[in-house]
């Protein structure tokens, strides 16, 4: 029997959790991703429909499944279960979404006793960089630009281990094998670090002490400072009004500032973390400077590794933390175009951003959601259409929309 899977079966854990599944009911066969779909092999005799049951209930996270094709073929040798190597099909795929890290590796990053203490690109297979990296589907190591970076002998062993929360994650490492930060003057000269201290610490110090600076992010360049330092940076960057994202270490920060509502509140924490427009208090007279003659501003919570170290950091509950992009210009991502941008210090990474992917940025209005930009963790989505044509849509005007339709699938960016 050979059942083909398709939906958001990708870079989500889905392989290791049908292996699970299948270990645990003595299913005998295979998994395996296509590109298009994953297509799960069980031999004959043993119970296909307990199996599916079973893995309806264990689905990860961020997984949907659209559409599950039964054949009937006889599967030859595989006297266990096992994750084949992967194979390509006709490559239309829901890509996965970048996700925030889970609170499993926010714990693991604030443990000092964990070999992955303080390290700004922690994940598993439920969370981190995923469309900011992927190059090609399937979605294996070999098509991320983590392909640069070789696994380690502890990264292999958890990476093999059915058992581990991190079996076939495809962007795994850790601080032996995996990217690392460097902190730049803006000359391009590297900073001596304190002590030997993490770049980050230092570039937080630096942030403390009132420096304008640039961090390399999952999609592109934020600009980082004080709030005290707003108005210096509107100068800088010849934004005279433009309002600037700022970002929090936690809730409770963020009610200081401003007026939460249940339904902000939980879009705030989602998995997602987009920027959310938030009513300021009356008492935030500090903010005035970040969104000048507005009631709101936009605000959110760390998404990343790197979010939470930096805070680990620094003394401010609160930064600006804002796009970096230049007016007309496409996001820069690649370190060498970064130091064309205005900054005192520049905090770069050298794992290779393969698509550009910005903060999104939504107004929560009467329980729903309106997307004023609509972008990391919500795009690339599919929605269901009644057609199979394929149609490219272009939107007019300066914020440009497009959708690519396939197959009965729109794709929608913006």
């Amino acid at each position: 029997m050979k059942l083909f899977i398709r939906g958001t079966v990708q870079g989500i854990g889905f392989r290791p959790t049908v292996y699970g599944v299948a270990k645990s009911l003595g299913i005998r066969g295979y998994v395996l991703n296509k590109g298009t779909n994953v297509e799960i092999g069980i031999k004959e005799n043993d119970n296909v429909e307990e199996f599916l049951n079973s893995l309806m209930k264990e689905l990860p996270p961020f997984a949907s499944i659209d559409e599950i094709e039964v054949k009937d073929e006889t599967i030859k040798g595989h006297e266990g279960f096992e994750i084949i190597n992967s194979s390509e099909g006709e490559k239309t795929s829901v890509t996965p979404v970048d996700t925030a890290i889970c609170d499993e590796c926010v714990r693991e990053l604030y443990d000092e006793n964990n070999h992955r203490y303080l390290y700004p690109f922690i994940n598993c297979t439920s969370c981190g960089a995923r469309f900011s990296v992927i190059e090609n589907v399937p979605y294996d190591r070999v098509n991320t630009s983590m392909r640069d970076f070789e696994m380690c002998e502890d990264c292999l062993a958890e990476y093999t281990n059915p058992m581990d929360r991190r079996f076939h994650a495809q962007t795994i490492s850790c601080p032996r094998c995996g990217p690392k930060y460097t902190l730049y003057g803006k000359d391009k000269e590297t900073v001596v670090l304190e002590d030997k201290k993490n770049p980050i610490a230092t570039f937080a110090k630096l942030i403390d002490e009132g420096a304008i600076g640039i961090a390399k992010s999952w999609g592109g360049m934020h600009i980082i400072c004080k709030f005290e330092q707003a108005n210096r940076l509107r100068e800088l960057y010849k934004r005279p009004a433009k309002p600037f994202a700022v970002m929090f270490r936690d809730l409770n920060a963020i009610e200081k500032y401003a007026s939460l509502e249940e339904e902000e509140e939980k879009l705030m924490i989602a998995a997602q973390r987009p920027i959310v427009l938030l009513d300021k208090n009356a008492s935030s007279d500090v903010l005035e400077d970040i969104s000048p003659g507005l009631g709101n501003a936009g605000m959110y919570l760390p998404y990343s590794g790197f979010h939470y170290v930096l805070f680990h950091y620094l003394n401010p509950d609160g930064i600006i933390m804002t796009s970096a992009n230049v007016s007309g210009e496409p996001m820069v991502i690649r370190n060498e175009d970064a130091f064309e941008l205005k900054a005192e210090y520049l905090l770069l990474h050298n794992r290779e951003i393969v698509n550009r992917i910005d903060d999104s940025v939504v107004r929560c209005c009467e329980g729903k959601n309106f997307f004023l930009r609509k972008s990391r963790g919500f795009v690339p989505t599919a929605i269901k259409i009644p057609y199979k044509d394929r149609v490219l849509s272009l939107g007019a005007g300066e914020n440009v929309s497009l959708s690519i339709s396939k197959d009965g699938n729109l794709f929608a960016f913006r």
